[in-house]
């Protein structure tokens, strides 16, 4: 059991995540490691787009280093901690909602309402911690001064760094839903929906199994990858080690990015029963 999840693992890891994510963090390291980007972009908008477009874990990740780097203060990357952890559109569309789900009528519905909560944490922090008028156009430090193949090279050495930690996470938090899972299974209890809490690649198979409806499957889904799972949460805090920044703080922006994902899902599914 142990040695199966472990493979199921590994195999998670080595043909979807470092295909999707390694090529991402080479070319984020180098960028950030050649320092030019960042005189014609601003740090706060680079995160949040590599946290929405690439998702877990390149948003804390890029936020963790540029806060190292000193192209943020705490207060930003803090801030961006609410906004930036979130899955991949390619992960939302291809695996959770066409691939698991086999409802790709909602895809579009669901990206929607899902950013929109993610949004709406952003927001919320924004307007509870007002960042002063300083930091929102803080000195942007001076480019590196390495050669370009030097650079790569240390772009490469840290991505697979990265990614090793990934893999590490990965396979524990497998490992651990499988012995959970075996248990339950003894107790005749099957697999409880809770479990989806633990690793959302696997939490999101479970909830697809289910007896559930559409409806219900399709909200529970979205609310479980907005949240992360442990799996996710462990990942970010190693993404963040080295830095001020605290993973308890980013537990409960997930949390109430879940919460604001189930409850808009709710509402939308409610309107559509209504008008239909």
């Amino acid at each position: 059991m142990i040695v199966q999840a472990s493979r199921n693992a590994l195999l998670l890891w080595f043909m979807h995540l470092i295909p999707s994510l390694l090529p991402f963090m080479i070319l984020s390291n180098y960028l950030i490691l050649r320092g030019t980007l960042f005189t014609h972009v601003k740090p706060r908008i680079y995160c949040l787009l590599v946290g929405h477009l690439c998702g877990y874990p390149m948003g804390a990740r890029t936020t963790g280093e540029l806060l190292r780097q000193n192209y943020l203060t705490q207060q930003e990357a803090e801030q961006l901690m609410a906004g930036c952890n979130l899955p991949s559109p390619a992960f939302i569309i291809a695996f959770t909602m066409t691939e698991t789900l086999h409802a790709p009528a909602f895809i579009l519905p669901g990206l929607v309402l899902l950013y929109a909560a993610n949004y709406a944490v952003y927001r919320m922090y924004g307007a509870w911690h007002k960042l002063p008028p300083h930091a929102a156009t803080g000195k942007v430090p001076q480019p590196r001064l390495r050669s370009r193949i030097q650079s790569l090279d240390q772009a490469i050495v840290d991505g697979f760094a990265t990614m090793n930690r990934i893999c590490g996470y990965l396979i524990l938090c497998s490992i651990l839903l499988a012995v959970l899972s075996k248990l339950f299974s003894l107790w005749g209890t099957g697999d409880p929906l809770f479990l989806s809490l633990i690793e959302m690649t696997n939490g999101v198979k479970l909830i697809a199994a289910s007896s559930l409806p559409d409806s219900s499957r399709v909200t529970l889904a979205l609310s479980c990858i907005s949240f992360g799972g442990l799996c996710t949460i462990a990942q970010i805090k190693g993404m963040l080690l080295g830095t001020s920044l605290s993973v308890k703080s980013c537990i409960l922006f997930q949390c109430i990015h879940a919460a604001l994902t189930y409850i808009l899902c709710r509402l939308f599914f409610i309107l559509i029963q209504f008008f239909i």
